[in-house]
């Protein structure tokens, strides 16, 4: 009944006029999200400059599952403070050609002050097919379950995000924005509790050492307001990430095991 579900929103979405309009009302609430996030700035906050550094791996072995691990280590106080690292391993599932489900698991070393923590997390992601091929268009729903090991620490959040990115192939950059809304499941009545604005570019290195892997870096400026509080935090990040991805090739995985029937069983190993 899903797969059902899924496949008549597919056909809806694939009509030319509902395309353009689906594409306009969620670059309006992308925008709205965005001059929100920045208007907070108006109330009495705290700000600080934040700087997050990390390296992401992902390894597709069919065009319908993949696997991640991510590597990342966040500064504090004007960039001067260690805050925290994490590693974040997850795998995801492309149940259709526009809507996939992923998973991951994160442990995250804080500083000497605070307790370790984990993170459990699934996710929905949505990617319409649109008219203009160049615009590539992500609707994300993330819940994630947030604990320290031996202790009653723990929360629940669910976050909303809408991204926008714009692929064009002669141009050496992709640009890309993004906003984001947290809510916290545990607070009894302030459940708006964070949001998150950021832009950002992607330059994908052209020299590449094999033609079934892809290197890319990432930089974006995120600006992240804090709700709930008597002098709510508001934090300027500067994050920088390389990418680097791999995908299998069923014609080459054939030409090992062509070369590999080549080789007698005796010298084979097996």
């Amino acid at each position: 009944m899903t797969l059902h579900l899924t496949n008549n929103l597919w056909t809806l979405l694939n009509k030319k006029r509902v395309k353009n309009l689906f594409l306009t009302r969620v670059s309006q609430a992308l925008c709205l999200v965005i001059l929100f996030t920045f208007s907070l700035t108006a109330q009495k906050t705290q700000h600080d400059w934040v700087n997050w550094s990390g390296i992401s791996l992902s390894f597709s072995p069919v065009k319908t599952l993949d696997f991640s691990l991510d590597q990342q280590i966040r500064f504090d106080a004007n960039m001067s403070q260690f805050k925290s690292s994490f590693t974040e391993l997850g795998t995801g599932i492309k149940v259709h050609n526009a809507v996939s489900f992923s998973f991951s698991y994160r442990y995250t070393q804080r500083n000497p002050y605070q307790q370790n923590k984990q993170r459990l997390s699934s996710i929905i992601r949505f990617k319409p097919d649109l008219q203009n091929n160049n615009f590539k268009l992500s609707l994300r729903l993330k819940h994630q379950f947030n604990y320290v090991w031996n202790r009653s620490e723990s929360n629940h959040d669910l976050r909303a995000k809408i991204s926008v990115k714009y692929d064009k192939k002669k141009w050496a950059i992709t640009p890309f924005a993004a906003g984001e809304l947290f809510y916290d499941m545990n607070h009894p009545t302030e459940k708006l509790s964070r949001v998150r604005g950021q832009a950002g570019i992607e330059y994908p290195f052209k020299k590449q050492w094999h033609k079934l892997a892809k290197k890319s870096i990432e930089i974006r400026y995120i600006f992240q307001q804090e709700l709930n509080g008597k002098i709510p935090e508001a934090a300027h990040i500067i994050a920088i990430g390389m990418n680097f991805s791999f995908k299998s090739n069923k014609k080459d995985l054939d030409k090992v095991e062509k070369k590999i029937d080549k080789i007698p069983h005796e010298y084979r190993g097996f």
